[in-house]
This record gives structure tokens, C-alpha cells and sequence, in this order.
């Protein structure tokens, strides 16, 4: 994405990558201590009377809506539809809109520390691809994902296809007023974020649709 130098082992994430298991569930959740269906419904999908769609998405996880154990790995139907290993990979606006307000809404150093992640792993965006994307799609109104940190926000970012990753990736320097190229360049966060923090959380990546 960017020319500039790099301290990132691509090689490592691409590896683990590889490895991750074909065999596990898709998940967007853990369940913790205290969580209710419609509580994540609120915060996920903006309405508590949606939980309904949450149990559906999960058929034969959720054997009683009114208990869910901590634990459980939860699929979230953000856009009605699900991204599974080995499945095609459809271009999802909702997906792309929710992760774009996510970034805005981040704390100034995720920001920056997100910004540093797409100039070091998506490196195989050219100039040209980012000077033709445009940015009439960018949302004024919406709900984000419930995500602070840079590493959470890039796992939802990969999960996408990849014109609407260019779309963000396009849009978050042409849009941020707080900092520039200059300063993601000099930035160093304090704790340096893993290849394992960056995997999607099914088994291995989904084949894009073409």
C-alpha cells in the first residue's frame, strides 16, 4: 500500500495464515459472564429486539436464548449473510460502512496504529488501485462496530472483499484530520501487535468472489 519501509514479518502472518485449522467454527463473539442475546443484539445490530436473527444464525449453538453460556462462539449477522472459510467472499456495503465509522471512532493512537497495519501487511494494493477508488460511498449516519483497538478493527477489515478493503484503505488518508502520512510513518506503538492478533477468527481465509 505505502513505499515506506517496514518492520512487520509479512512472512510470518502469511504462514500462520496457512496453518490456521480448515476445521474451525466461524465465530464473531465470545460470550462472557453476563451477556445476554439481546444485550449483544443492542450493540451489534442497534436494537435489542433483534437477537432473534442471532439465533438464527447460530443453529445448534444457542440451546436456550434465555442462557448463554460464557464461552460460546457466537456468528453476528451484520448484514444478513455470513462469510465462512471456502465460501465465495461477497462485497458487503453494511460490512464496509460499519468498519469505516469504527475507524472514526477510535481513540486517535488505534488510529494511527491501524493505519500502520494496512501500510504493512496490505501491500499488494497499488497507487493506481487506491487513485481509483472513490469515496462518494463514505457514510454520514450508521452504527459501528463495537471494537477499540486496531488489531480487533483489522480482523473485521479482512473479512471483506478486497475492492471494498481498497475503499477503506483509499478513504482513511484522504479523511483523517488529526495526523498524516508523516506521522504513521514516525509512529511506534508501544506494544508491538502479532501475527496471531491479525487472523481472522475462522478457519483460514474465505476465496474472494470474482
Amino acid at each position: 500500500m505505502s513505499d515506506r519501509g517496514s518492520n512487520f514479518d509479512r512472512r510470518d502472518f502469511q504462514a500462520r495464515s496457512r496453518q490456521t485449522s480448515q476445521g474451525e467454527e466461524a465465530y464473531d463473539y465470545v460470550v462472557k459472564a453476563g451477556d445476554t442475546l439481546s444485550a449483544l443484539a443492542e450493540v451489534w445490530l442497534g436494537s435489542p429486539a433483534r437477537w432473534p436473527e442471532i439465533v438464527k444464525a447460530n443453529p445448534g449453538r444457542i440451546a436456550d436464548p434465555d442462557r448463554i453460556r460464557p464461552g460460546l462462539r457466537l456468528l453476528i449477522p451484520i448484514a444478513g449473510g455470513r462469510v465462512v472459510s471456502g465460501l465465495s467472499l461477497p462485497r458487503d456495503r453494511d460490512r464496509r460502512d460499519r468498519v469505516f465509522l469504527t475507524y472514526r471512532n477510535l481513540p486517535k493512537v488505534e488510529r494511527m496504529a491501524f493505519w500502520k497495519l494496512l501500510d504493512e501487511v496490505e501491500q499488494g494494493f497499488t497507487k493506481e488501485d487506491v487513485a481509483r477508488s472513490k469515496l462518494d460511498w463514505l457514510p454520514t449516519t450508521g452504527v459501528a462496530l463495537p471494537l477499540n483497538h486496531a488489531a480487533a478493527l483489522y480482523r473485521a477489515y479482512s473479512r471483506m472483499a478486497v475492492a471494498d478493503r481498497i475503499s477503506i484503505a483509499a478513504a482513511i488518508p484522504q479523511t483523517e484530520t488529526e495526523f498524516g502520512p508523516d506521522d504513521v510513518n514516525a509512529y511506534q506503538p508501544e506494544r508491538k501487535i502479532t501475527a496471531d492478533e491479525l487472523l481472522p477468527n475462522w478457519g483460514g481465509p474465505a476465496k474472494e468472489q470474482q
